[in-house]
């Protein structure tokens, strides 16, 4: 029996619902299990979409070339600038006074122009999913549903199925 490629997605989307990653040691594990689950829910693809990929843009090299377009003159000032704003930010001393907010957001608007100018690139539709995981059949649990709770092992579902159950 095959899947299809909805469910198999939807699976994908549901099965971090079932554990927490964190609570997993680390090491390799073998894993050899069969497990029925039921899926109920809807599962919706947005379509593509296109978007500027300013994350293409390299920054360190960016501003290398903006400052080394200041001209000697004004080199050493800009760089003595950037390093304070770089230690002011990690220091989070980077508020912005209300004398200079708009001039920051006349750049924002100037360089968003500059980027609007460079080529589109297509993003896939996000995909959106609305599901509900149960466990049907486990050799540990019997048809109890799974929370967002983390299960560890076996032992540790068993343990909160006999829980579940006696509730």
């Amino acid at each position: 029996m095959s899947a299809s490629i909805e469910t198999l997605i939807a699976l994908g989307k549901a099965a971090p619902k079932l554990a927490d990653k964190d609570d997993l040691a680390v090491g390799t594990y073998t894993i050899d299990e069969v497990v029925t689950l039921h899926l109920l829910g809807t599962l919706t693809k947005l379509a593509d979409a296109e978007y500027t990929p300013t994350s293409s843009i390299p920054l360190l090299d960016s501003v290398a070339l903006f400052i080394s377009r200041m001209g000697p003159v004004r080199r050493g000032e800009v760089l003595a600038l950037w390093e304070q704003c770089v230690r002011d930010t990690l220091l989070g001393k980077g508020e912005v006074e209300d004398g200079i907010r708009g001039d920051i957001e006349d750049m924002h608007e100037k360089i968003r122009d500059s980027l609007d100018a460079l080529p589109k690139k297509v993003r896939a539709g996000e995909i959106r999913a609305k599901v509900d995981c149960k466990i049907i059949d486990w050799p540990a649990v019997d048809a109890v549903p799974v929370s967002a709770k983390p299960v560890q092992t076996k032992a540790k579902a068993a343990s909160r199925a006999r829980k579940a159950v006696a509730k």
